[in-house]
């Protein structure tokens, strides 16, 4: 009877919703071996987390983690997927509007 499949099983994904809670990121990073990417940084776990986090929340939203999870997989540079020009380029993340393409 499944409940939701792909997503965030084991991340703090609520299932139905697809959010993380924010401290959970580490995880879900990990999971996608994108640690190292995000580590090479000093700050990129911090610039990471204040682009994904819902202000005030204490959580990400799925769909906005894994537009910048993908870019990061396909090789982007972390300072490029979060930069202000880079959030559009890829389909941006957080209010940015709709993924294009498909």
């Amino acid at each position: 009877e499944g409940g939701g499949g792909g997503g965030g099983g084991g991340l703090g994904s609520d299932g139905d919703g697809g959010m993380i809670p924010v401290d959970r990121l580490p995880v879900a990073l990990e999971r996608l071996n994108l640690g190292a990417v995000v580590a090479s940084r000093e700050d990129g776990a911090a610039r990471l987390r204040a682009r994904l986090e819902l202000p005030g929340t204490g959580i990400v939203v799925w769909d906005d983690f894994w537009r910048v999870a993908s870019r990061l997989l396909a090789g982007e540079t972390l300072d490029a997927v979060l930069s202000p020009r880079g959030a559009g380029a890829g389909g941006g993340v957080a209010g940015a509007g709709p993924p294009q393409g498909a």
